[in-house]
């Protein structure tokens, strides 16, 4: 026969202090979704005040075609970044009431996309964000050689640590902040 007595106790005594409880989830996608949406938010109103001075110097700047031609560049790089950063706010504010596992779908999801975004979007936008940069400044340098070269020198060297330092550190952060997310809503969702 089974002793109850003995089972009341072991189960008392057992340590579940390594168990997160629902608060703790609850409060981490919270914390998530309202940093995600304020990021999102300030990137698109950055890039839409960036848009208008663009605007702005494609029309009243200046007279060569290399400064309309590099106006029309960063704005069609700013679109991209503006549709993209529109439709991860979309995402976000989609997924406001969603259970676990929609969670940690969107996480995953949210991972595939920015892997996509660092390794195939980004590059190109680069590219096409430096050479409009270059082309931009061309007309008011462009009666200064020395100046120029200076110039044009500078903005390569900030452009190449850009790319080379500083891009790889933000990947690797934002990548490892993500992976501890998900790594940690895992351990709440088994």
């Amino acid at each position: 026969m089974v002793d109850w007595i003995d089972l009341k106790e072991v189960w008392q005594s057992a340590e579940v202090e390594g168990l997160p409880d629902a608060k703790e989830a609850v409060r981490l996608v919270k914390r998530y979704r309202r940093r995600t949406i304020f990021k999102k938010t300030a990137m698109i109103f950055l890039l839409l005040l960036m848009a208008g001075l663009v605007v702005f110097v494609l029309f009243y700047g200046g007279r060569m075609i290399t400064t309309q031609i590099g106006a029309l560049g960063f704005l069609i790089g700013i679109s991209i970044l503006l549709i993209s950063n529109l439709n991860s706010l979309k995402r976000a504010l989609r997924n406001a009431n969603c259970s676990n596992r929609e969670f940690l779908e969107y996480l995953l999801e949210a991972q595939r996309g920015r892997d996509f975004f660092y390794r195939r979007v980004q590059p190109i936008i680069f590219l096409l964000l430096v050479v409009s940069w270059f082309l931009l400044f061309y007309e008011s340098l462009s009666e200064k050689p020395r100046l120029m070269a200076g110039v044009y020198f500078a903005f390569a060297i900030y452009f190449t640590a850009i790319w080379f330092y500083i891009r790889r550190r933000i990947i690797k952060n934002h990548s490892e902040k993500l992976r501890k997310t998900i790594q940690k809503f895992e351990s709440f969702s088994e």
